[in-house]
């Protein structure tokens, strides 16, 4: 013969999770021939010994999809009488523990008083393949309020009462390591007794990728406290009393770090 003779077998194997999750990403498939029927010259079937002819090995190294969320309050813009006082908090998420803000209102002036929370929600690839946020979901807590004249350019819809959607980043592909920031605004409901700390959730409801992975460490849309593709933001409220002048403060109160303290350290230090 000029050249040897051959056949191809084919065989096809599925990555299971557990295999994806592993500490050592590299997997290892040997193939050898167990039985030549015969006597093959430099080879021993079905040895597993390195080295033969009869015996060969493939390395597949296994990536990961994981988009995470971070949700905090970037600007407060308070109107009082007509006169507007805003207030850039400087945020970005990644504080430790994380920040409350906190607005004092004069309770004279209460009901000639709007106030409005601008938050950004941030979205980050933490994973090794490229992927979308086809859809963001936002729970308004009691005492705030949407409405849709102030989030026209992100595309924010009424899903259900107390719901929003979105799907202003669903063509934009995230590569491992980059970011895109989604502004919601959302106001706060005038009244004497709509006081106190108020929680808004934002999460990932659907993701993508090419290879139909999932996310490594959470289930879009399933609204469970603790995994990374979900996070909230915290305000607080209070009544300023006398004639002193509205004003804004950032703060960490004793009320906030009972309630939410043990889940804010395990999203900012934990999960890294």
């Amino acid at each position: 013969m000029n050249t040897p003779d051959y056949m191809d077998v084919e065989v096809a194997f599925k990555v299971t999770k557990d295999s994806a999750t592993a500490g050592d990403k590299v997997i290892i498939n040997t193939a050898e021939i167990t039985d030549d029927n015969g006597k093959d010259i430099d080879s021993t079937p079905n040895n597993l010994k390195d080295g033969e002819d009869d015996i060969d090995k493939e390395y597949i190294r296994l990536k990961y999809f994981d988009l995470s969320l971070l949700k905090y309050v970037s600007k407060v813009v308070v109107t009082e009488d007509g006169k507007t006082k805003e207030t850039e908090t400087k945020y970005d998420g990644t504080e430790n523990p994380e920040p409350v803000v906190k607005v004092e209102l004069n309770k004279k002036k209460l009901k000639t008083t709007q106030v409005k929370y601008f938050y950004s929600i941030k979205i980050t690839n933490e994973g090794e393949i490229d992927g979308y946020a086809k859809e963001i979901t936002d729970r308004i807590p009691d005492g705030l309020a949407f409405y849709e004249e102030d989030n026209k350019d992100y595309g924010w819809k009424v899903s259900t009462d107390g719901i929003v959607k979105t799907d202003y980043l669903k063509d934009t592909l995230l590569k491992p390591g980059e970011s895109a920031v989604v502004p919601i605004v959302l106001r706060w409901v005038n009244s004497e007794t709509n006081l106190g700390q108020k929680v808004n959730v934002a999460e990932i409801s659907k993701d993508e990728n090419e290879f139909g992975a999932p996310d490594i460490d959470s289930t879009p849309n399933n609204n469970k406290e603790g995994e990374d593709d979900q996070d909230n933001a915290i305000v607080v409220l209070s009544i300023q009393t006398g004639s002193a002048p509205l004003y804004i403060t950032l703060i960490i109160t004793i009320l906030s770090i009972i309630s939410v303290g043990s889940y804010t350290i395990y999203k900012r230090v934990l999960r890294k």
